[in-house]
This record gives C-alpha cells, structure tokens and sequence, in this order.
C-alpha cells in the first residue's frame, strides 16, 4: 500500500508542476481538462483494486502514457497560441496528444499483461 501512496503523490506532484509550468488557467477549462486527462486517468486507475495489488501495472500504464505526453504534448502545449494562429488543425492536434497518450498506456499495460501471463505459463511448466 506503500507503493500505491508514493505513486499518487507522484503523479499529483507531477500534475501541479504541468498546470503551474504551462500557467494554465481555470478560464481554459478545455484546455485543463485535455492536459489534466493522462494524469486523471493514472490516478484513477491506482485506486482501481487491480492496480492497488500489482504496482507493476501501474506503471506499466503510466510510464509510457506521460513519456508520451512530455515529449510530444507538453512542447506543443508551451507554444499553442502560435501553433493556433498558424495551423489550421491545431484544435484535433490538441484532441489527439492526450487520447493518444491514454491509448499508449493501456496498450503496454495490455502487452505488460501478455508477458506476465506467458512468463507465468512458462514457470509453472517447469
């Protein structure tokens, strides 16, 4: 249960330093919400029983979502009102970085989940 403490306080630490880098404000709250989402989702998933008896998967789901989310959502983020001035998709660019990094998450969380049962399979084989 340690673990599962130490993360959260992570992840919300990791969450305030995004909001206050990025100087986002309530009056954005499309743009919160958006940015908030990959952080939300981690979170919710640690109080998920699941995730609180395996911190494996916890982090199986969120290592690669905000890596994710760092280096391809985050520089976007920093520089919107320029990339929203000269691109004319910048409204699904933004849509997609944090569902795409939701989906990464639970795509390795799924491929963690494939190789936990094949190495258990094979363990209790021998």
């Amino acid at each position: 249960m340690k673990k599962i403490s130490i993360y959260r306080t992570l992840i919300l630490a990791l969450l305030i330093f995004t909001v206050i880098g990025l100087k986002l404000k309530v009056t954005e709250p499309v743009i919160l919400l958006l940015t908030l989402a990959p952080f939300l989702t981690a979170l919710l998933l640690s109080l998920s029983s699941g995730f609180s008896t395996q911190p494996a998967r916890i982090v199986a789901f969120t290592l690669p979502s905000l890596l994710f989310f760092f280096f391809a959502f985050y520089p976007w983020l920093v520089r919107r009102e320029e990339t929203v001035a000269s691109s004319s998709t910048s409204v699904l660019d933004f849509i997609h970085f944090p569902i795409t990094a939701c989906i990464i998450g639970f795509a390795s969380l799924a491929l963690f989940e494939i190789f936990t049962t094949i190495v258990s399979e094979e363990a209790e084989r021998q």
